[in-house]
């Protein structure tokens, strides 16, 4: 419960968005997507904030709380996120409402970080 309030308080206070700054690189929030993430998907902003690995399900959470395709795109980059999809995967995430140039982008990962 506390650190849900104390990301809530970090959102609100910041007056147009959310920065998330991280070692290697900033990503912008505006605050409703900032205040929906703190809300409905704490350890996914936590994995954004900290550009840890991010895994189907959190992209699929980005996608169901309004995120753009082009900021789940930046965040799956700047993550260096590898990710290897089961067909299962993508019907899920077809499902959930990802965007095929997610799904594609997150395919690609896969391809091109393995080396």
């Amino acid at each position: 419960m506390q650190p849900l309030i104390l990301a809530l308080i970090f959102f609100a206070a910041t007056p147009n968005a959310a920065t998330v700054v991280s070692q290697k690189s900033t990503i912008e929030l505006s605050e409703p997507e900032g205040k929906r993430l703190a809300q409905f998907a704490p350890q996914t902003l936590k994995k954004i904030q900290k550009c840890k690995t991010l895994n189907v399900q959190d992209v699929i959470l980005m996608t169901r709380q309004g995120l753009s395709d082009k900021l789940i795109i930046e965040i799956i980059e700047k993550s260096k996120s590898t990710f290897f999809l089961h067909t299962s995967d993508i019907n899920e995430m077809r499902q959930m409402g990802v965007s095929q140039k997610v799904i594609e982008k997150m395919s690609e990962t896969g391809k091109y970080n393995y080396n």
